[in-house]
């Protein structure tokens, strides 16, 4: 199953041709930062737009009968009934669950911890040009990465810990039966 290049039209890469003059024309106006921004904005939407093209193709050809080397429709040629012995067990991943405690300590522990840190770290790197509106947006900003990032890391660490639980549970069952 492979995937058909892409068609275009003349009028369409003319079209293109004339988004891409003027966004070159654009950045050659603005300073190198809105350039890279700008860039970084095309191309998110051009990856996304690839993205959806081709997610709706496979999805349209996993809908078709796979055929085999006969011409045989593949799914309808091994109809069985299936043994639960052939599935993987169920896991609790599945099941949602509130947001402990340890989670909003673990998010507020990173922020407070970034905030101060960068604080620091700002005032200490850029002491002759620095001014207090300065230091407060980006010791906000780095407390919210670090409030992202504590969040992120219990989050993970929480999910790790309940999966080696569940598998410990799980073998020490096999070997007792």
């Amino acid at each position: 199953m492979r995937l058909e290049p892409p068609r275009y039209r003349l009028s369409s890469l003319f079209f293109w041709m004339a988004v891409l003059c003027g966004l070159l024309a654009t950045m050659k106006v603005v300073s190198s930062e809105m350039a890279f921004l700008m860039t970084l904005l095309v191309l998110a939407v051009i990856a996304h737009v690839a993205g959806n093209v081709i997610g709706t193709q496979l999805r349209h050809r996993g809908d078709q009968a796979m055929r085999g080397s006969m011409g045989k429709n593949v799914r309808n040629s091994h109809r069985r009934r299936v043994n639960p012995q052939e599935f993987a067990p169920t896991t609790d991943l599945r099941r949602r669950t509130a947001l402990g405690r340890t989670m909003v300590v673990m998010t507020a522990a990173g922020a407070v911890s970034s905030f101060l840190a960068g604080g620091i770290l700002l005032a200490w790197a850029n002491q002759h040009q620095l001014t207090a509106a300065s230091l407060i947006l980006g010791a906000s900003a780095l407390g919210v990465i670090g409030g992202l990032a504590g969040y992120l890391s219990s989050c993970f660490f929480e999910v790790l810990g309940g999966a080696v639980i569940q598998a410990q549970r799980q073998a020490g069952s096999r070997r007792q039966s």
